[in-house]
């Protein structure tokens, strides 16, 4: 149907199988959690301190020492934004809150000072509204819930509402300050609610098959372009875009995977564990393609730290309780 190769669609799908990293990371995770755990957030500090050094040496002369991807390239000259490591300091700071959430722990000097950096960051130098809306609120999340731990039930659920509404005015606060469908940028979040369109209208074109493995999929069925000539990707569109490109393959591995993942979340922590994991995972679903060649080794290793998270925090409890 597309006329192209094997070899170039084979270019448009090699890195799916990575996906398979996650078993012997969670091996790995399992076999010595500790350390595995120490030595990722030390390469997140260090990385996030390379990152607001190029800042600092930007803000002050203009001038790059780092060496981008050609996407990361093509990004900075387009519009000045600095599109290197995002994806791995939200899954950064998506396990530090997640590992004190589970310690019953306040976050450290340094955690605190890498969540105000990582902030400076992605607000004012990498403009990734997606991502900074998600670190928002990850950490709302663990500070509402801690915020409340002292309190009776009746107050903490007062406080709950008052809060919950406090956020939620926030994020809309925030949605509108960061031009989502008005102002400068309006046209990428008016491009992507398009995209969903598109995709969803031509999902049955290859009947169960889906768009497959082609650099054609914003032409299917006629193809489509957004305002200003913005032209639609799968991987702005999130899951939408998985499932336009698998078919009926893709529906079937969100139901399972919502299904073992709902099974797992039954036994792992308390309910602000759970709520903060549900966010991460299912909140990149909206825009953050999980299965896009930057972001699909950040997949399994997150769920093979959610995997250690729950054998470590169990073991422990089962240690102190037979203590």
């Amino acid at each position: 149907m597309y006329q192209i190769s094997l070899r170039k669609a084979f270019n448009f799908s090699y890195y799916y199988p990575i996906v398979v990293y996650f078993f012997p990371f969670a091996w790995l995770v399992k076999s010595d959690f500790s350390s595995v755990l120490k030595s990722f957030k030390f390469f997140a500090y260090l990385e996030l301190l390379i990152l607001l050094t190029q800042d600092l040496v930007l803000s002050l002369s203009g001038k790059l020492f780092l060496s981008f991807d050609p996407f990361g390239q093509q990004m900075f000259m387009d519009s000045g934004r600095i599109m290197a490591g995002n994806d791995f300091l939200l899954l950064a700071c998506f396990i530090i809150v997640l590992a004190r959430k589970l310690k019953h722990t306040l976050p450290s000097y340094l955690g605190v000072l890498f969540f105000l950096g990582l902030v400076f960051h992605l607000f004012f130098f990498t403009k990734s509204r997606m991502l900074f809306l998600l670190m928002i609120a990850i950490l709302g999340v663990a500070i509402f819930f801690n915020s409340s731990k002292g309190f009776t039930k009746p107050v903490r659920l007062i406080f709950y509402v008052f809060c919950f509404g406090g956020l939620l005015a926030l994020m809309n606060v925030l949605i509108a300050k960061m031009n989502f469908f008005s102002g400068d940028r309006a046209a990428s979040g008016q491009v992507r609610l398009q995209a969903i369109a598109y995709y969803l209208n031509n999902l049955g074109i290859n009947k169960w098959f889906g768009f497959g493995f082609t650099p054609y999929s914003d032409q299917i069925g006629g193809g489509g372009q957004g305002v200003d000539g913005g032209v639609f990707y799968t991987s702005d569109v999130g899951m939408i875009g998985f499932i336009a490109i698998f078919g009926a393959l893709g529906v079937l591995f969100a139901i399972l995977f919502l299904l073992s993942f709902v099974r797992f979340l039954r036994t792992f922590g308390d309910f602000s564990a759970k709520l903060i994991v549900i966010v991460y995972i299912f909140g990149q679903w909206i825009s953050l393609s999980s299965f896009d060649v930057s972001r699909i080794l950040i997949f399994p290793i997150a769920l093979g730290f959610l995997i250690g998270f729950k054998e470590y925090f169990n073991s422990e409890e089962q240690a102190k309780s037979d203590g």
